[in-house]
């Protein structure tokens, strides 16, 4: 799970929608919201994305947890409020890997 959220951000820095895609469970009810918003995201953003806490919540018979801590800064591009974000992260697997399934932010930090 958190070689999966590695694979996410990296593919954010790279701007790769579709290696980005790559970490989501193709059966998640925001597949689609989530590529719209990335794209969007891509378009007008050039971000650092890291990766700083991962916390492990717990797992049963379909998904796993964890909390997340994660800073976005603006490189370049329209108005944007660097920030640092504790989520919620839900897990499932999809052909035997573990893929993202959902995201709840639970609080946001703006760094500006």
């Amino acid at each position: 799970m958190h070689q999966v959220l590695k694979q996410n951000l990296h593919a954010s820095q790279q701007e790769d929608v579709d290696a980005y895609m790559a970490t989501m469970h193709t059966q998640s009810l925001v597949w689609t919201p989530t590529k719209h918003q990335i794209e969007m995201v891509f378009d007008n953003f050039d971000l650092t994305y890291q990766l700083d806490q991962f916390d492990f919540v717990a797992q049963d018979d379909e998904y796993a947890y964890a909390k997340i801590w994660m800073t976005k800064t603006k490189i370049s591009g329209g108005q944007f409020k660097n920030n640092r974000v504790q989520a919620l992260v839900v897990f499932k697997q999809e052909n035997g890997a573990w893929k993202v399934w959902s995201q709840a932010n639970m609080q946001i930090k703006y760094l500006d």
